[in-house]
């Protein structure tokens, strides 16, 4: 499943109707900077976009409270300190 998809699904788990599902899964698409990734699927990615990818994910909803373990591990200088700017 493309990674577009996928975010869209989640987002529907989290009890959003399709549109809605759509517009949550474009807000963390460009909140993580993966506007680039959207067509390809997840065994395709590098590391660090994997690790942008899962944090797309985890940021679906209106979270009160998220736990990350380690989400800066294995990523670059460059890579880890985006991800802490979008943390």
């Amino acid at each position: 499943m493309a990674i577009e998809k996928q975010l869209v699904f989640f987002a529907r788990l989290h009890g959003l109707d399709k549109a809605s599902a759509q517009v949550e899964a474009e807000r963390v698409i460009s909140k993580t900077g993966i506007q680039t990734l959207v067509k390809l699927y997840p065994e395709t990615l590098s590391h660090g976009q994997r690790m942008r990818v899962i944090l797309a994910q985890a940021l679906i909803g209106k979270l009160q409270i998220l736990l990350l373990d380690e989400p800066t591990s294995g990523l670059d200088p460059v890579a880890a300190a985006d991800v802490r700017q979008i943390i």
